[in-house]
């Protein structure tokens, strides 16, 4: 970062070195340089393209930092909102396969935009992120994401090719980055219960894909998503310790399986108002030999309250048939 900083110094003309600059900095990060200015990832970008009209790459990561409501002015006094900037990085660099693939995810599931003089929706767009850069790990998953659970889409080039599924673009994204905990969780929900496939060379079914997510990250979704699953069965995940070990900070390590009902508790200790979390621990309670109707309202009530979150929408659904 001292380099990108030293850089913009010496060359306070230069749109790249503000662009790298802005790419190492911290997201809530700000710099001061030897002129007193004060730097942010924003700012960065911003100057960059003031510097330089035609640079795709910071109107691109410029974009990737906004909300969807969200304006920049310019020093020219040109506003642009984040699916501006997008549409400028492609007009600027049409073989921009990042691009392509960020402008897809601020588009919603049935909308669709005219850009480059043609009409996309947001699998097109990712498509064509594949078609342009093959390897291009977060485009499978983001395609596999856009699409049905039973739809498949039609690819060519690369090693994932002709009709493929979610399950399909999934496996190929884990095979381009294995060390990805949220490709093995999204893999492990295409699983039925009993279900098994071929991963990595080893035989595995719905609990190991979870397992193998928790093992590379600790995200209480997929802590609650395994303890849905398992029910009153139990698994182990390498390096955890034990349940008691994590509850009560007992020295005794004991044995450290983990039970459907313990993963649950986890997963609402790490994150208590999370309505995805919420909302799995709501179905776990009722589907239980002995349902929980009230604990499940309680646990809904809880995620219907945190406003406009992810998923805020499908607890009040699920709420309204419990009341």
């Amino acid at each position: 970062r001292a380099l990108f900083q030293r850089a913009v110094e010496l060359d306070p003309k230069n749109a790249v070195a503000h662009c790298n600059l802005g790419v190492v900095l911290g997201d809530h990060e700000v710099l001061r340089t030897k002129d007193g200015q004060l730097w942010d990832k924003r700012s960065l970008y911003v100057k960059a393209i003031e510097l330089d009209p035609s640079y795709a790459f910071a109107y691109n990561n410029l974009a990737v930092l906004m909300a969807p409501q969200e304006w920049v002015r310019l020093a020219d006094g040109s506003c642009w909102d984040r699916r501006s900037l997008y549409f400028a990085a492609l007009q600027l660099d049409p073989g921009y396969a990042v691009a392509y693939n960020n402008l897809a995810l601020s588009l919603g599931f049935q909308e669709r935009v005219q850009c480059l003089d043609a009409f996309w929706d947001r699998r097109a767009l990712h498509q064509k992120a594949l078609e342009l850069d093959p390897r291009h790990c977060c485009a499978y998953r983001d395609l596999a994401l856009a699409l049905r659970p039973k739809e498949t889409v039609l690819l060519q080039g690369g090693q994932c090719h002709g009709n493929v599924g979610r399950r399909e673009l999934l496996l190929e994204a884990i095979r381009l980055e294995p060390s990805s905990a949220e490709n093995y969780r999204l893999l492990a929900e295409t699983l039925q219960k009993d279900e098994e496939l071929m991963l990595n060379g080893v035989q595995m079914g719905k609990t190991q894909v979870f397992v193998r997510s928790l093992e590379l990250d600790v995200d209480p979704v997929t802590c609650a998503q395994l303890g849905v699953h398992l029910g009153p069965d139990s698994c182990r995940v390498k390096g955890w310790s034990s349940p008691a070990s994590w509850f009560s900070g007992a020295a005794e390590e004991g044995d450290n399986s983990w039970t459907g009902t313990q993963l649950i508790e986890r997963a609402l200790q790490l994150a208590p108002t999370r309505p995805d979390v919420l909302m799995a621990a709501a179905t776990f309670e009722l589907e239980r030999p002995r349902a929980d109707r009230t604990k499940a309202r309680q646990l809904l009530l809880v995620a219907v309250a945190q406003g406009g979150r992810p998923n805020v929408a499908a607890a009040a659904g699920r709420l309204a048939l419990l009341m």
